[in-house]
């Protein structure tokens, strides 16, 4: 199974093409692993092209989802079947990957994911600062013991 790459509006997009069963889940796997260690923080997996989405490759999409969360990215899927849409309902992913109908709609949804994030901590940053919860970049604070 090949996995295409595209870059839409910064966002990457891949579409496997070829039946995602477990050894496509693999080669998909990989790419997505390349990618993120390259530095993609917006995915975007197209599954137009893919003939079959077994739980395998289900279990992929759930962890590039978590993994591109956990660094302030997001991920959607797009052009999912009916019967891969259900069986990720039923497995209780539906919350943790972002299922869409069209590319479009799976643009709109992560195009502003990771910068949302990133925002929301660096304001939280600088309102600790403010507040004097947290000390300033490069200045450590000292502690003396009692009685010295």
């Amino acid at each position: 199974m090949d996995v295409l790459e595209e870059r839409v509006n910064g966002v990457l997009v891949l579409l496997p093409d070829g039946r995602l069963d477990v050894a496509g889940a693999a080669d998909l796997q990989l790419a997505a692993i390349r990618l993120v260690e390259a530095g993609e923080r917006r995915v975007i997996v197209d599954l137009n092209r893919a003939s079959e989405v077994s739980g395998a490759a289900l279990r992929v999409l759930l962890m590039l989802g978590k993994r591109l969360a956990g660094l302030g990215g997001a991920l959607a899927v797009c052009g999912m079947a009916e019967e891969a849409r259900r069986a990720l309902e039923v497995a209780g992913l539906g919350e943790a990957i972002q299922v869409a109908s069209t590319r479009t709609e799976a643009l709109a949804g992560v195009s502003f994911a990771g910068s949302e994030k990133q925002r929301v901590a660096k304001v939280t940053e600088l309102a600790a600062r403010l507040l004097g919860a947290a000390p300033k970049a490069g200045k450590k604070k000292v502690i003396k013991a009692e009685g010295s």
